[in-house]
């Protein structure tokens, strides 16, 4: 589809005022009364207001740029340019959305060659996010509106938004289910944990996840949400998959995890995420040190048959097992007794906080997939896990 964007005049204004959309997408409706302010805002050169004209002529969307395309209560403080876009009625969840997408961020990258893209979409409004994460744009806030108390989700792209789909392959299937592939951000936190520890039960006969673990997690120094996460949104708001990747340097040993609840496995969304994280750990190949043999793994639970079955079917093979341990107190143990020449005491995290990583770094060295980090990025990180640790 081809489009022709030209500012909007008074006739096409009031036309877009009256298109009138179901539930629940009737929140976009306006009003074409006059003299309540809408058709002079959709005309108001300083708001950007363009109507999108197919080949015959016909209005079929409309898209603004700058503050019109803002929700009063957002943090807009990163220099981007504000998209706004609107279908007519009855070309909506007929897949013309993302080209029409595109045609406003090609106009827009002609006429004001913005350093970044950013869209505002209600939270409810999954079909409208689908589009936007398919051209690239990656959520980075939740917040809401100061109006009526709504949420809202705020996404940002670099200027070459929409010339490139960058979870192309993963997508494939799922836009169909209604759901949302995008990065994780720290306020899905707790409905990741919730998802988390569904599997675990399933896994093990108890949870064993909190969210303030994850957000620990997702808040390392060498972890980075947009790059190393993605989660998967079923339409009723659900977290249904989550995955990630710790790629820590030098990128010869990256550690994946995917999890899907176990009420929506079968549909495809396992093998989309660790279609992403495969891409994912691609991307980091030219990373590596010149030569090296680079591992992708995941760590699953051998109760988890389905997880096993789908790893084996994309290549991986077994290559170690691990024992969880426990033991039932019945009483306190005996009070430990140090090898002569060695004090047990509160560790000082000032004084002494490199040399326990310089003790680790030792302990660990020779042992399966360990591999030298600078030093100072995995001194970085033990600090970060020290200073929030919940023991």
């Amino acid at each position: 589809m081809t489009w022709t964007l030209l500012p909007l005049d008074r006739a096409a204004a009031i036309e877009i005022a009256s298109w009138q959309y179901e539930p629940p997408y009737d929140v976009y409706n306006m009003s074409p009364q006059p003299g309540d302010g809408t058709i002079e805002a959709l005309i108001d050169p300083r708001l950007a207001y363009h109507g999108l004209y197919n080949a015959e002529g016909r209005l079929d969307a409309f898209c603004c740029f700058g503050l019109d395309a803002r929700v009063p209560g957002g943090d807009y403080k990163q220099d981007a340019l504000d998209v706004g876009l609107g279908l007519r009625p009855d070309l909506t969840g007929r897949g013309q959305g993302i080209h029409a997408a595109r045609a406003a961020l090609d106009h827009a990258r002609q006429t004001c060659a913005p350093r970044a893209f950013r869209v505002t979409i209600a939270a409810f409004n999954t079909r409208a996010q689908r589009v936007w994460a398919k051209l690239g744009f990656q959520a980075v806030s939740l917040f809401e509106a100061k109006r009526d108390g709504r949420p809202f989700v705020i996404w940002v792209a670099d200027s070459d938004a929409g010339t490139w789909q960058e979870d192309e392959r993963a997508f494939v299937g799922l836009s169909e289910q209604n759901l949302i592939l995008r990065p994780a951000m720290l306020d899905d936190a707790a409905r990741a944990a919730d998802m988390l520890n569904q599997c675990a039960v399933e896994e093990t006969g108890e949870p064993r996840y909190q969210a303030a673990n994850l957000r620990t997690d997702w808040q390392r120094p060498s972890f980075d949400l947009n790059r190393d996460s993605r989660i998967a949104i079923a339409p009723d708001g659900r977290v249904v998959g989550l995955a990630v990747v710790f790629d820590p340097e030098p990128h010869e040993h990256i550690l994946a995890g995917v999890d899907v609840v176990p009420d929506a496995r079968g549909q495809g969304i396992g093998t989309a995420l660790c279609t992403w994280t495969e891409d994912r750990a691609r991307r980091s190949l030219p990373l590596a040190p010149v030569g090296a043999r680079v591992i992708l793994s995941q760590e699953k639970m051998a109760t988890n048959q389905a997880a096993a079955q789908l790893l084996t079917a994309r290549g991986y093979r077994v290559t170690r097992h691990s024992l969880r341990m426990r033991i039932e107190m019945k009483e306190p143990p005996p009070l430990p007794v140090a090898p002569p020449g060695i004090d047990i005491r509160p560790f000082d995290r000032n004084t002494e906080g490199k040399a326990l990583v310089r003790a680790i770094r030792k302990s660990f060295r020779g042992s399966w997939g360990y591999a030298d980090r600078p030093f100072d990025v995995e001194y970085a990180d033990w600090m970060h896990l020290l200073d929030r640790d919940n023991h």
